[in-house]
Formats: C-alpha cells, sequence, structure tokens
C-alpha cells in the first residue's frame, strides 16, 4: 500500500470514526509522476520499466470542490420508467442504458415543455406536472447539486410514440453578435459557426439557471441592449420558424471588456469598438466580492487585488498615455455578476496590456535600481517611461530576438540581464498597463536585434 503525502489547500477537520470527502487532482502527464527503471530481463537483455512515484512534489494537489451546480451536463434523452408519488422527481432511463433520477429544482424552478400541446409554452414548477406520464419520451438538462443529486434545469416530454417531436436543434454557446436594432442575436454552435436567432417581446431573461426570475422582467427583445459579445448562453427555441424564435435565454457567463473610463467608487464604463465598426457601452458597478488585477497576475498572493472602489483601483482605471495626437488608456475585462434591481455589476476587472504604439521604441536609458526604462516611440519626441518590476513572480516578459545570417533567435531575458540588453538606441516594442501616473506599468517587452 501506498500513502501519498497531499498538501491540503486548506484545514480539514476530520470527526473521529467519520468519512470526510475530499477532492484531490493527479496529472499523469506531470513528469515527476512517471519514474522510469532499467530492468534486467530473464534474456540477460536491459528493458525499461515505468513505476508510479506516488510522493513526486507536484503530482497530487487538493481542490477545493467547484461549484457544481453552476455546471450544466449534456442533456439526456430517454424514456420516464416512473414518476414519484409527491412529483419531486422522476426516473428516467437514457438511451445508453443508464438509469438517473431527476429531481424538480425547489429553487430556480425547472422549466417543463410540454410537446403535444401547442403552442408549445413553459411551465414552471417546482415539481414535476401530473402530465409526465411513465413511457414518456423525454429530453432534459440537468445539473448537479453538492450531495450528488441532479436537479432539472428543463424538461421537453411527449408520448413515447411522439419522440421525433423531442428538440434536435439544442443552440449553446457564445454570442457571436447582437442585432438589438433588429431583434436578432447570432450564437456560435459547436462547429463554429454562428447561429441566427430571433428574440422577441416573449423571450425570458435568466442568469445561471434561475429559471424563477426574469431579469429583464419582461423587456424580450428591448434587453438585447443588456448583453453583448462573449456571453455564453443557453436556449430553448421554437425551431418551426426561420430563424428559430428564442423561447428563452438562460445566461451561463456574463461578460463586458473593453477601454475603461470614469473609475469612481461606484463603478467605470466600458467602451469597445468591434470589428465591424459597431460601438458597445456599459457601464458597470462593483458587486461585493469585486476583486481587481493585471492579466497573468498576480504571481504573490493578492499583490494587484484591492476592493471595489479602492484608490489603488481608481488609480489604475484613470491612467492614460498621450504621445501626439494618440491616447492610451486600460483596456480591461470584467465577469459580471446580475443583481436585482442594479443590474450588471462588475465581479471583477482584469486589466490586459496594451502596445505603446504600433511601431517599434527606441531605448533613451534604463535605471536598474528603479526598473525604469524610458522609450522614445518612432515619429514621437515625447518620451515615456516603463516600469518593469524585478520582484519574483511579477517580472514582465523580456525577450530578445536576434537574426543573424537569416536566423532567428528567440531568448528571454531575467531581471540579472536587464542593464545589459536595454541599451541606449535598442529598438523595442513596449506592452502594459498605463498606471496612472503616465508611465506604462510594463508587461512585456521585446528586443529586436
Amino acid at each position: 500500500m501506498v500513502l501519498p503525502t497531499i498538501k491540503l489547500s486548506s484545514v480539514l477537520t476530520v470527526a473521529d470514526n467519520q468519512a470526510s470527502a475530499v477532492a484531490v487532482d493527479f496529472d499523469l502527464a506531470h513528469p515527476a509522476f512517471i519514474v522510469a527503471h532499467d530492468v534486467l530481463a530473464s534474456d540477460g537483455t536491459t528493458e525499461t520499466a515505468y513505476a508510479v512515484n506516488f510522493n513526486a512534489k507536484g503530482a497530487f494537489r487538493h481542490s477545493p470542490a467547484a461549484s457544481l451546480d453552476k455546471y450544466y451536463l449534456r442533456r439526456h434523452r430517454g424514456t420516464v420508467t416512473s414518476v414519484a408519488a409527491n412529483g419531486a422527481s422522476f426516473t428516467l432511463l437514457t438511451e445508453h442504458g443508464q438509469t438517473l433520477t431527476i429531481l424538480a429544482d425547489t429553487t430556480s424552478p425547472t422549466l417543463f415543455y410540454n410537446l403535444d400541446v401547442t403552442p408549445i409554452t413553459a411551465v414552471t414548477s417546482t415539481t414535476v406536472p401530473a402530465t409526465v406520464l411513465s413511457a414518456d419520451a423525454v429530453e432534459c438538462t440537468a445539473r448537479y447539486q453538492a450531495d450528488g443529486t441532479l436537479n432539472a434545469v428543463r424538461v421537453w416530454y411527449t408520448a413515447g410514440a411522439n419522440a421525433s417531436k423531442l428538440p434536435a436543434y439544442r443552440p449553446e454557446g457564445h454570442i457571436a453578435r447582437v442585432d438589438a436594432a433588429n431583434g436578432f442575436i447570432y450564437v456560435l454552435d459547436s462547429a463554429g459557426n454562428a447561429r441566427k436567432i430571433a428574440v422577441d417581446t416573449s423571450t425570458k431573461w435568466f442568469f445561471k439557471g434561475n429559471t424563477g426570475t426574469d431579469i429583464s422582467a419582461g423587456a424580450g427583445a428591448a434587453f438585447l441592449t443588456s448583453i453583448d459579445r462573449y456571453f455564453k448562453v443557453n436556449l430553448t427555441v421554437n425551431p418551426l420558424v426561420t430563424p428559430p424564435v428564442a423561447a428563452t435565454v438562460d445566461i451561463q457567463r456574463a461578460v463586458f471588456e473593453g477601454r475603461v473610463s470614469a473609475p469612481s467608487a461606484t463603478g467605470f464604463t466600458y467602451t469597445r469598438t468591434w470589428g465591424d465598426a459597431t460601438v458597445s457601452t456599459h457601464n458597470l458597478g462593483y458587486d461585493s466580492t469585486f476583486t481587481y488585477w493585471d492579466f497573468t497576475f498576480p504571481g504573490l498572493a493578492s499583490a494587484n487585488i484591492d476592493t471595489a472602489g479602492s484608490p489603488s483601483f481608481v488609480t489604475e482605471a484613470s491612467g492614460t498615455i498621450t504621445l501626439g495626437t494618440s491616447t492610451f488608456t486600460p483596456y480591461a475585462s470584467s465577469s459580471l455578476d446580475w443583481i436585482t434591481g442594479s443590474g450588471w455589476q462588475a465581479h471583477n476587472a482584469i486589466f490586459l496590456p496594451v502596445q505603446l504604439s504600433a511601431l517599434a521604441q527606441k531605448v533613451v536609458s534604463f535605471d536598474v535600481a528603479s526598473g525604469n526604462l524610458v522609450v522614445t516611440p518612432n515619429g514621437s519626441t515625447t518620451n515615456v517611461t516603463v516600469t518593469l518590476d524585478a520582484t519574483s513572480q511579477e517580472q514582465p516578459l523580456v525577450t530578445t530576438f536576434t537574426k543573424q545570417g537569416g536566423v532567428v533567435t528567440v531568448a528571454t531575458q531575467t531581471a540579472a540581464n536587464w542593464a545589459s540588453v536595454f541599451t541606449a538606441g535598442a529598438k523595442v516594442r513596449a506592452f502594459g498597463v498605463p498606471d496612472g501616473s503616465g508611465n506604462l506599468k510594463g508587461y512585456y517587452v521585446n528586443i529586436y536585434n
């Protein structure tokens, strides 16, 4: 028996003689996990045998259980074998021969669709409707609960002889375009194609499976101005018309991104110009657990994380750098929460690096002690300071590209080498986040020799 040592991410208290569940991830591809041994075979030759080293450092890690109820399983299709007398659940024999107990959701009521009644409308219920019978053909979307049970999000059902009525088109994916003027959204399917879906006055909007609350408050198509590209959605549609009409849109993940402006203690604004020249503008407040950081940072715990409306966030979000007629402002992306009465609120803000200019810059000077790299963009007389943080795990990526004899060599430079590579006149391209003081907080810098 092998007893691996696992470092827990938090304290685990176990009562005497009681079992406690622990989620542990292990990586079979970890280079230290599989150990090779040379073994002498019976015929005198040497063979390589592989043994699993359960005590390899980093091979195991304890992961806190994620919010299982936020994730939808793939749709199950099959036949109802029984319905609980109290209507709390039904038993489904799937087309793959698996027997599942599906519970009606008592917190966010399940949407039931009787395909034998026209027009087809959603019935919101915390119990299984009496019209769901044994031998009915069923298709359902379900999600796990913390105790391992399955709660139904949506259920389509019909008499067994009418199984062909079950929905064949299952629109779920990211929104590629929003046409609020004409009442359409375009949703990417599994093949990456944008499917055109109509939204009308009867469309209901839900957030993360909460079918008890239409977050549009009955606005229907008018709610299109409150969503944007990159939203992840799951739709229930009427496929009998072209284009299909969305009866419900469940927003599984909401995100806004763009240039940041007007930051304050209560919120900020995103502005994004898309490739087709359409412009999106969204005003956001902060939710109660708002945090922010720079893309891929912090490497050190909470190095760049702060609370909503804090001076440090407002300062960074206010940063601008002006070069002639060009102004470089912070660009960020936020995951959103829907707060009833307040609308979309930013759960976080991740500042993304922007390029100082399309043309290369020339190094004026570099100060090792402060980490200040002074550069002059081509075609400009204005110097810009790019601050480089030498702190472990917070360092920007500095890379040299050297072309010699038609061959390009790429090398990453550690902080110890910065003084030798940032020589006066060297050509560089700098990317980072305006820090609010007129400087660029360096994220990565390319040096061209």
